[in-house]
């Protein structure tokens, strides 16, 4: 079944830097697109399906409502990856509410 039938809403480009990992945010990697319900993680590190994650932020967001720069939420491992050279990627479904991350979503849909 082709992958792209499967989503259930549209992919926006989104290249943020971010740290992550199963109970502490231990790995270094950045994102590739967002969309409402999850985004895309292509580092060095990946995790098998099914793995919960913390996952951070790094840089600001264009229409953050807060004043930090660092946003936190879980996340879960749905597909993964592995590459050839040493970059993987890995897509992660939102397992807690982000408000700015929905607010960044909203503003990039319309």
């Amino acid at each position: 079944m082709d992958p792209k039938k499967l989503r259930r809403s549209k992919r926006f480009p989104f290249r943020k830097r971010v740290k992550f990992g199963p109970k502490t945010a231990d790995h270094i990697g950045h994102t590739m697109n967002f969309s409402k319900f999850g985004i895309q993680i292509e580092s060095s590190k990946v995790f098998n399906p099914g793995t919960p994650l913390v996952i951070e932020i790094l840089d600001r967001l264009s229409f953050s409502d807060s004043n930090t720069s660092q946003i936190t939420f879980i996340g879960k491992v749905v597909w993964a990856t592995r590459g050839i050279s040493n970059t993987s990627t890995m897509g992660i479904e939102f397992l807690t509410q982000c408000k700015d991350i929905e607010n960044e979503y909203e503003n990039v849909s319309y």
